[in-house]
């Protein structure tokens, strides 16, 4: 496809070439028109790693009359409760991409974001009141209504994976060690696909550990583990593992 007829499908709505111009544009330096095209695009799709294109290119824009357009195009769409440029805005809040670093506003966009069910918000928000707020409630809350946007997304479980990996570190305002609820909470995250929360809640059933001993259920939990092998001590070591690696220790839980 030539570049007038990708510019001639872009500007006649077709998605697939809003991305490709906006990615050309911007490799070309056209900071202001390629991520005007992006955000054409992602406003259809809410294709993540457009997304993160754009974030990219928003940091590389050095020109003050650029900046000044893309945030206008950014607060003209947001109001106009278009969810992933509210979620692009609440970033340039918080990790001061072309704006001074305000939290205030940041939760606002996001804010915004997540009620259109744009799930990665809603995660950020859990992340800000677990982390910045420490307010263990809200921050759950935060990222249980993540998990609950777009079921059929694979993105969708990591979320709970920081949550579960924060909570039993002892890094948030919430505790997983000392919940009364935990194995509700473990068996909540791990039906949402939540590797580590998979792993935890076998190891209680096979170990016995604040539930009785079953391990019919520490299998179940296990095989739904499945590229990390079929046999039980191989998982176990393969994810401690990977907790180790994370963690830099093996959570004694």
């Amino acid at each position: 496809m030539t570049f007038e007829e990708l510019s001639q499908a872009a500007k006649q709505g077709d998605a697939d070439a809003q991305a490709q111009l906006g990615r050309l544009l911007i490799q070309r330096h056209y900071f202001q028109v390629g991520i005007h095209y992006m955000l054409e695009s992602v406003s259809q799709t809410k294709n993540l790693e457009h997304i993160f294109y754009i974030n990219v290119a928003i940091n590389n824009v050095t020109s003050t009359e650029e900046k000044r357009k893309i945030l206008e195009e950014l607060h003209e769409r947001a109001e106009a409760n278009e969810c992933i440029a509210s979620y692009i805005l609440g970033g340039c809040y918080e990790d001061s991409y072309l704006l001074p670093k305000d939290y205030e506003q940041s939760i606002y966009y996001y804010t915004r974001s997540a009620a259109c069910g744009f799930f990665p918000a809603a995660e950020k928000l859990g992340a800000y009141y677990l982390q910045i707020k420490e307010d263990a409630n809200e921050g759950l809350l935060w990222y249980f209504r993540a998990a609950e946007m777009g079921s059929d997304d694979a993105w969708r479980p990591i979320g709970l994976n920081i949550f579960i990996t924060q909570a039993i570190m002892g890094t948030t305002a919430y505790d997983l060690r000392t919940d009364e609820n935990v194995v509700d909470i473990l068996t909540y995250c791990a039906e949402k696909g939540a590797i580590f929360a998979q792993f935890l809640l076998a190891r209680r059933y096979e170990k016995g550990n604040g539930v009785p001993l079953d391990i019919s259920k520490a299998q179940y939990w296990y095989d739904k583990i499945k590229y990390y092998g079929n046999n039980l001590s191989d998982i176990a070591n393969a994810i401690e593992g990977n907790m180790y690696v994370t963690f830099g220790y093996i959570p004694k839980y």
